[in-house]
């Protein structure tokens, strides 16, 4: 009896072996596993570009606050990034700010960088063991001096008669000689002299 019991479970066993009507749903079980944490992985990697660009977009109102604001000193400049970057990516937005860094290089400390990295926690990657994914930028602000330009209106009319006119050309010379310096031309500087009298002559041919 158990001879017969044991040929019959082998028959049986041999039987769905060699059964085919089920394979296709089982194969199809099998391949929407790695589908879906595809999709899923293309969800977590969406949800840190947002991040990513939320976070460039702070660091710039940062970067460029801190920038356009000089004498500060490295305490100050600090408050002011940390301060303008939270005011435009709030606790409420996606991904938690993990670290902040503002530092300055370059002559005459004219290049500001700003530095941020933030956490994003993942809602599928988590299934193969990857919690959360770190979000890095830093961004990059140069000071750029446009030069100064002043122009001099300068009475010549009869009323500076005498010393009056002296003293105006000791005291024009003088601020020439402070701004240009030993320098005759300075691209950074322009200055223009405008003679008050009854009428001005604006030479169009230059």
């Amino acid at each position: 009896m158990a001879h017969n019991l044991m040929k019959r479970l082998a028959e049986t066993m041999r039987s769905f072996a060699t059964e085919k009507s089920g394979q296709v749903a089982i194969i199809f079980g099998l391949s929407l596993i790695p589908s879906i944490l595809a999709i899923g992985c293309g969800v977590d990697l969406s949800r840190a570009v947002v991040v990513r660009q939320r976070l460039g977009e702070a660091l710039d109102a940062a970067g460029l606050a801190v920038g356009g604001t000089v004498g500060l000193s490295d305490a100050a400049m600090t408050d002011l990034a940390h301060r303008y970057f939270y005011a435009n990516y709030p606790d409420a937005e996606l991904g938690t700010v993990t670290s902040l860094s503002v530092s300055k290089s370059g002559e005459d400390d004219n290049v500001i960088f700003v530095a941020g990295t933030a956490k994003v926690e993942t809602a599928f990657m988590s299934l193969i063991g990857i919690g959360y994914m770190d979000v890095a930028v830093e961004i990059e602000v140069t000071r750029e001096s446009k030069g100064l330009e002043i122009a001099l209106a300068l009475d010549n009319t009869g009323s500076m008669s005498g010393s009056k006119i002296a003293s105006l050309k000791t005291a024009t010379t003088s601020l020439i000689n402070i701004l240009f310096g030993q320098e005759t031309v300075n691209e950074k500087l322009k200055m223009s002299l405008v003679p008050f009298s009854q009428t001005v002559r604006v030479d169009t041919a230059t």
